[in-house]
């Protein structure tokens, strides 16, 4: 019973410290915008605004902005086909790019620059 005791303990010791040192840490707040058939992106370094979109299905417009000061790519990948459905690669800064693309109602697809996902250029965007 105390090997029991002891070992919930570094189980809940291990997983405040993974809380700690991995939780959290450099995520960004979601900022959430409702659209009908197009909406702007902005891309900056490590943050897509807004980072979650819900949209009408059918043909949208996507207006890609580089507000950052290095290159950008923007990709919308449907995870149900596991295929990008839209990408803007090599964005300068300054630049804007229209990228048009067709979303299956009640889909929720992903969006990110695959340089800097993991250091908060991603997000979602639903099709409703």
């Amino acid at each position: 019973m105390d090997r029991l005791i002891i070992v919930a303990a570094v189980v809940v010791v291990a997983a405040l410290a993974a809380f700690l040192i991995f939780g959290g840490a450099g995520q960004r707040p979601t900022t959430t915008v409702q659209a009908s058939n197009a909406v702007t992106i902005t891309l900056t370094e490590y943050a897509l605004n807004p980072n979650h979109i819900v949209i009408n299905h059918g043909r949208v417009k996507l207006t890609i902005v580089n507000a950052g000061k290095v290159i950008h790519e923007f990709i919308l990948h449907d995870p149900v086909t596991n295929q990008d459905i839209g990408t803007v690669a090599f964005l300068k800064p300054g630049a804007t790019q229209d990228l048009w693309v067709d979303l299956v109602a009640y889909r929720r697809y992903d969006m990110y620059d695959s340089t800097y996902r993991y250091k908060g250029m991603q997000g979602a965007l639903t099709a409703r």
